[in-house]
């Protein structure tokens, strides 16, 4: 399970993607077709929009076939092939 934003959750199974809102509310689901070996989601910039703050969630989803995922919602943006099977994955900051 990964706490993305105050309301919104991400949980990764063998096959499946989810996200949930605070209140249980699936905001999407998608199928995959590999198995996942690690995760981490987070949103973006939240912008004010016309209906309060506007946040995209990015997930980076990391496969035992040595892939690296990065979806939007549930769209796929980018993908990269790796080295090795990762076993965490997670974002930094350079200055």
């Amino acid at each position: 399970m990964c706490h993305v934003h105050y309301s919104t959750y991400g949980f990764v199974g063998e096959r499946n993607l989810f996200s949930l809102s605070h209140g249980g509310v699936v905001l999407f689901t998608k199928k995959l077709d590999f198995n996942p070996s690690c995760f981490y989601a987070y949103s973006t910039d939240c912008l004010e929009g016309k209906d309060g703050r506007d946040c995209a969630i990015r997930t980076l989803l990391c496969s035992h076939s040595n892939q690296l995922l990065v979806l939007e919602g549930s769209s796929l943006i980018w993908a990269a092939s790796l080295e090795y099977t990762p076993v965490h994955i997670t974002t930094a900051n350079f200055q």
